[in-house]
């Protein structure tokens, strides 16, 4: 496994963090060519897409995609290598990039603080397993974010990972379940008012107010219709 992060780093997902891939390595399938353009981390102690991503510093949410599968796909081109992902202006043109990501829970145009939660870790995009790809750039230009990390003095609070919780439908003429966050995906069956479901995970999308709740892999609905039990 790669180099173990200090722990005087000012960011990121939950848990134990291990470096896989280093700024300008070329090792990975997908880099052999190209220099690897941030850093991948990932948890050394089973990671899961409950596991939340944090903000390594404040600014204001220059993009934000979270209607991608959760699939990761070696044939993509461009911006949808990223799968799920959300860039923040920082200010003094710097723009921290969080791609691969399972869900998104910030929109473009909110102000994030460091250490705010923006989305879950996933395999989206050109991704072969399951981490965060973590990019800053300078002026328009990637540089490596490590000394940048590591050389802060103070340090972020982690927030635990995602607590599932018990929860019942409240729509009396029942709750399509969904293949994604966002009435864009296809409802497959009902559950019916009343029904107990076990909410895995949290995310944004369109067509529900509250955001999307899922309950299995690929099932997910709206959490207008969810009462916490």
């Amino acid at each position: 496994m790669g180099k173990k992060l200090s722990n005087k780093i000012h960011f990121l997902a939950c848990g134990k963090e291990w470096l896989n891939l280093a700024f300008g390595a070329t090792s990975a399938p997908y880099s052999k060519t190209s220099p690897h353009k941030g850093v991948d981390i990932v948890r050394d102690d089973k990671p899961t897409e409950s596991d939340r991503v944090l903000a390594a510093f404040a600014g204001t949410v220059k993009t934000a995609v979270g209607s991608k599968p959760n699939k990761g796909d070696m044939t993509l081109k461009g911006v949808a290598q990223y799968g799920n992902y959300v860039e923040i202006d920082c200010g003094n043109g710097y723009v921290t990039a969080y791609y691969h990501l399972a869900t998104v829970c910030v929109k473009k145009g909110d102000k994030v603080k460091a250490g705010q939660t923006l989305g879950t870790m996933g395999t989206s995009g050109l991704s072969t397993g399951l981490h965060l790809h973590f990019g800053l750039s300078k002026g328009g230009k990637w540089v490596d974010p490590l000394p940048y990390l590591e050389g802060k003095s103070s340090v972020v609070p982690v927030v635990p990972a995602f607590k599932s919780y018990a929860a019942k439908v409240t729509a009396k003429a029942g709750l399509n379940v969904r293949k994604g966050a966002g009435t864009s995906y296809a409802s497959f069956k009902t559950l019916k008012y009343g029904a107990k479901v076990t909410v895995l995970a949290e995310a944004v999308g369109p067509g529900s107010l509250k955001g999307w709740a899922k309950i299995a892999e690929g099932q997910y609905v709206s959490l207008d219709f969810l009462e916490k039990i």
